[in-house]
């Protein structure tokens, strides 16, 4: 067993089993549980970073109505789950990013749905 802490306050951790992982998110707790990885398709780490969008359009809107709240807007970064039928987001507010982005690999490894397909050889006796 593995555990891999993300965040202190609020607690974000990731244990690791041999044939599943488990989510403890004291900031979020609805995305506390234990998930096979049978049942895991894919997790993607996504880094927090400016929506480019929304904050040009709040520029333009605050230059039509003279308000003062226009800025640039980030999207939280977070770890995206694909459980199954269902999808869900940890954000990492405060977390160790680095740490997220080795997490985001190491379960993408252990998915049982990750498919990988045998390299082709060069060498003719292989092809028999």
């Amino acid at each position: 067993m593995e555990t891999v802490e993300l965040r202190n306050k609020p607690e974000l951790k990731i244990i690791i089993n041999q044939n599943g992982f488990q989510i403890l998110d004291s900031a979020d707790p609805v995305n506390n549980g234990d998930y096979s990885f049978f049942k895991l398709n894919h997790v993607e780490f996504h880094p927090g970073r400016t929506d480019w969008l929304v904050s040009i359009i709040s520029v333009v809107v605050d230059l039509i109505t003279g308000g003062g709240n226009s800025g640039k807007f980030k999207n939280k970064p977070n770890l995206q789950f694909k459980v199954d039928s269902q999808s869900f987001k940890v954000y990492l507010v405060d977390a160790d990013l680095d740490k997220a982005k080795a997490i985001t690999d190491l379960l993408n490894k252990k998915s049982l749905h990750t498919t990988t397909y045998p390299m082709k050889s060069n060498n003719p006796l292989s092809q028999i």
